[in-house]
Formats: C-alpha cells, structure tokens, sequence
C-alpha cells in the first residue's frame, strides 16, 4: 500500500494517492496514515488530512498533534490551534506544550507566550516551565530561567535537572551547573553532565569540558570517553586521550580514533603529528586504504614514512605493498577533496610527482611509483588510471605506452585508448577499437564511446555503439539511452531502458521512474512495478487462472488446437 501510495504521488496524483492509501483494511500502519495526510494536504483537502492526523495521535504521535494544530491555526486562527493542543495534552498526556509555545511566539510574542506557560505551571503543569525557561533565556532573562529550572527540579519533572545543569553553565554558575549534573547523574541521566560539557566545550574551557565527560563515562555513558579523549587531544595530551579512547570499549570507533588523531595533527608539532599517526595507525583496521582519509592531509614530508612504519608493523607486509596501499589512500582523498570542492582539483593537477610529496593526486602518483620501483610493477597502471580521473591526459599516456612496451598492457587495453583518445591520436586508437570489435570484443565500448563523445567524435562513437548494441551489449545499450536522455527524446530512451533492466541492470529501474514521471505516466509505472518487464521491454500484461483454463481449452493438453 505504502510504496503504491508513494508511486502515485510522486506522480502528481494525490487525490489518487490518499484514495489509494485510504482503503487499506484494518489499522494502516503509521508510516502509511502519515503519507495520506500529505496526499490530502496536497489535494487541499486540508480537513480530511487533519482528521488522519487526529488517528496518528491518538497513536501517541506528538509531531502530528503539532501539524494538526499548525493547520487548524491556518484555518481557524491560532486559538484553536492552542485549544487543540491543550486539549491532547490533557486527554493523551503527550507533551504537547513545546508545539503550544511555538504557536504563541509565532503569533503573539515570547512575552505573551511566557505568560501562557506561566498560568499554565501555576495551574499544575509543572512541565510548562520546563518550556517557559528557553523562552526566557532567549529574552534575555537569565535568573527568571534559573528560577522556573529550580522549580522544575523541586516539583520533580523529568529531565529538569539536565535543563538547570545547561542553564546554570550558560550562566557561567559552573559550580552550581555540575551540583545538578552529578546528581542528575547519579540518577541514569548523564546527559546532564554532557551538556554541561557542551557548554565549556563552546567557550573554549576544554580541560573542564574533558573532566566533564570523563565523569560522564564513569556512571557507565561510553561515548562520553571519545568526547573526553577529544578535548584531551586538543590539550596535546595524547597519553590522556589515548588511555580515555582505550576506556571507550564499543565507542572506540574508528571514526572516533580519527577524530582524536586529527585533534592531536591540527597544531603542526611534528613531534606530536608522528606520535598521533603511529597511535592512530596502531589502533584502527588498515586493512582498507580507507583508514588513510581522515589523516590524508597531515601526511607531508616524513610523516608519510612514519605511516609506511606502522602498516608494515602491523600488516607485516614489504614496503612496496606499504607503498601501494598509502597510495590508494591517498588517491581516495584526492578523488574526495575534489568531489568536495572543484577549487581543489586545480591544485592537485599542479602537484608534480616528486619533491615534498605534496597532496593531491600528485602525491598518490608518486607513492604508486615508488610501488612500482619496489616490486609492483603494475602500480604504474594505478597511478596512469589516477591521472586519467584528473585529466592529466599527457602525462597518463606516457605512462601507459611505458607499460605496455614492457608488456604487461595490452595494446587494447580500454586505458590506453581513452588516453589516444583524449590526445587526439584517433585513427591509432580507431583502428584497434573496430579490430577488438570485428573479434566481437564489445566490452570496450564503455570506456571509448564516452571517450569519443566527450572530444566531440559524435559519428565515431555513434558507430560503435550501434554495433555493439546490435551484438547485444547491454551497456551500450544503456550509454545510448542516456544519451537520448540528454537530447529529451525520452521515449526512445525507455524502451532502452527497460530492455537493459529486464537483462540484469537493476541499476535503470531509477531512470524509468524519473521518466515516466516527467511524463505523468503513473499508471504504466504502477503496473511495471505489479507485473513486471517482458524481455522485449514492455509491462507484461496481468493474467488470471481463468486466462490460463482458457488457453488450455482452446489447445488442448498436448498442445494441439481444438
């Protein structure tokens, strides 16, 4: 029913959708309510969604009595939304007052709003200054805040010490802040004690902050030994975070030991990058390249060979298997630095392969050749695949022919023609593309005909992929529809589509989606995904037992016609 219901009004049906997702039997499940209410909110059938909406709160849902009010506010002015609100609060006992407060500030203030929650403590609802004391602290009334929190703990709601811990902090009362935190903590709330932390955290007071979550962890909170072994690690205290980290058992990620080791890094002590990045590499997996990314960027000069040391202490491995595995490392830095920012693939097509190692994938390059110098030969092959991915196109070509001439590359190989392409040496590279091609060798065809259209060898590449779609290539055929994609011939293009999902890529199933609903198609979406692809690429028709008895009659049991 969800997934229906999702199908349609990604379509732009939502009356369709909401009727869809209406006549489910039973008690629909919330995650179905929820999306009916949205059909309904987009149909303008505003009453029939906050009736759905009503349903999911008599679940125990919150966030739907706060949309529910929200939209009878619109429709009926704000009081009713309040009234509402009040109402569920005192016949589901949700917590409803946040919702309330945000009403109020929206429509008449945070004075009045305080005031609303002030009557409302006063008549017995000591929550509401819980509620009330953010107001305040964001008006700038700090001691009645403290107030409303001391009231809060004395008429024992819950969570109002981790509230009056926060707030005596951000008072600077840090005396009083960790009376409330301790004894919150003493009690299972731990998080009184973080927040607290927090608060010394954002003011620069690490060494407080540490002390903080290191109490944290000792009421049995975990993670709070990462956060302490953080602040102790922009102390430059690596023994402290080191042994806090060790403390940590489940919460001693590796995602938090990278943390740690990046806070000991950032200052630029030499003496204190080379310790980090021998206690991180000896505490994480290095199995995975992937423990190079998060400390890529301090990997300069003879930091690099400290990490050589600890992979092959660990790994017990040679060093040009060392040497390998930090340059995909770093080639995996440089590829994400560039997603992250295009500014810095300019820079790292500047690196040059020796020198001080810069980073970038100038220093992967060389880390893949100093590989290929102890004993990997291939390594050359990586860093040429590298310089391909940065478009250093030139220096890439010199580097696969130097390769191939040794034998250990193909004169085929789809690299070394992406290369010939990109360098323009066309007829060397089309000659060795139709000789694959005449030995039905089609496999090449996803590397060069993207090769050939980006240097605007449209024919070229047009060619070729006819022929290798003819011979049945199915990535052909899907490079061929994405092309008709880009040129908004989409019909042409999900018939390509769908003939390539129903061979095996499921990885289309997205692209048929995106266009049949451009095209407002939802009802052949919707039987596509009840029946199914036929292998010529249409949806295949529904059947009963009724059709099959019919076929049978009409052939016969051994096959015959009647």
């Amino acid at each position: 029913m969800l997934a229906g219901g999702q199908i349609l009004l990604e379509a732009g049906r939502p009356e369709a959708a909401a009727e869809w997702l209406g006549q489910s039997k039973g008690a629909a499940d919330a995650e179905s309510l929820k999306l009916e209410a949205i059909a309904y909110v987009e149909a303008g059938q505003r009453l029939k969604a906050i009736e759905v909406y009503r349903r999911l709160v008599k679940r125990g849902d919150v966030n739907a009595a706060v949309v529910a009010a929200e939209m009878i506010a619109e429709e009926s002015g704000y009081a009713k939304g309040v009234s509402f609100l009040s109402v569920q609060r005192s016949a589901t006992g949700l917590n409803t007052l946040p919702g309330v407060a945000d009403l109020l500030v929206e429509n008449v203030g945070k004075v009045q709003a305080v005031q609303w929650l002030r009557e409302h403590a006063r008549s017995g609802d000591a929550d509401a200054y819980l509620v009330g004391a953010d107001l305040l602290l964001d008006l700038g009334e700090i001691e009645e805040a403290l107030t409303w929190c001391d009231s809060a703990v004395e008429l024992g709601v819950a969570g109002a010490r981790i509230y009056a811990a926060r707030m005596y902090a951000l008072a600077g009362l840090s005396d009083t802040a960790l009376v409330h935190a301790r004894e919150a903590a003493s009690n299972g709330e731990c998080q009184a004690l973080i927040e607290v932390a927090k608060v010394h955290v954002e003011r620069g007071l690490r060494r407080r902050a540490m002390d903080c979550y290191a109490v944290a962890a000792s009421h049995g909170h975990d993670e709070s030994w990462v956060s302490a072994a953080e602040q102790a690690a922009s102390l430059a205290d690596m023994c402290t975070a080191a042994d806090f980290y060790r403390r940590a058992r489940g919460a001693a990620t590796p995602a938090a030991a990278a943390q740690i080791a990046i806070a000991l890094c950032r200052p630029g002590v030499v003496e204190t990058v080379h310790e980090a990045l021998r206690w991180y590499f000896g505490v994480v997996d290095v199995a995975s390249p992937d423990a190079v990314l998060p400390v890529a960027e301090f990997l300069r000069g003879d930091a690099a060979a400290v990490v050589l040391e600890a992979y092959t202490a660990c790994r017990g491995a040679d060093v040009g298997t060392a040497m390998k595995w930090l340059a995909e490392g770093l080639a995996l830095a440089a590829k994400e630095a560039a997603a992250a920012n295009a500014s810095l693939q300019e820079a790292a097509n500047t690196s040059k392969f020796v020198g001080d190692k810069p980073l970038g994938v100038g220093s992967a390059v060389y880390w893949f050749e100093q590989a290929a110098c102890n004993g990997y030969p291939a390594a050359r092959v990586r860093a040429a695949e590298l310089l391909l991915e940065f478009d250093r196109t030139t220096e890439a070509l010199v580097l696969l022919q130097e390769v191939q001439s040794t034998g250990l590359l193909r004169r085929t190989d789809p690299r070394l023609l992406v290369a010939l392409i990109r360098e323009k040496h066309f007829d060397e590279a089309l000659a060795m593309i139709e000789f694959e091609l005449d030995l039905g060798q089609t496999a090449l065809v996803d590397d060069v005909v993207p090769a050939l259209l980006r240097v605007g060898r449209t024919k070229d590449a047009m060619r070729l992929l006819s022929r290798a779609v003819d011979v049945g290539n199915v990535s052909a055929r899907v490079i061929l529809a994405d092309r008709y994609v880009r040129q908004n011939r989409s019909d042409k293009a999900l018939d390509h589509y769908l003939v390539a999902y129903c061979r095996g890529r499921d990885d289309v199933w997205g692209k048929v989606e995106r266009i049949l609903k451009a095209n407002g198609d939802g009802t052949t979406l919707v039987e596509l995904c009840m029946y199914g692809v036929t292998v010529e690429g249409k949806p295949s028709l529904p059947w009963t037992l009724e059709d099959v008895a019919k076929d049978l009659a009409a052939f016969g049991c051994d096959g015959e016609s009647r």
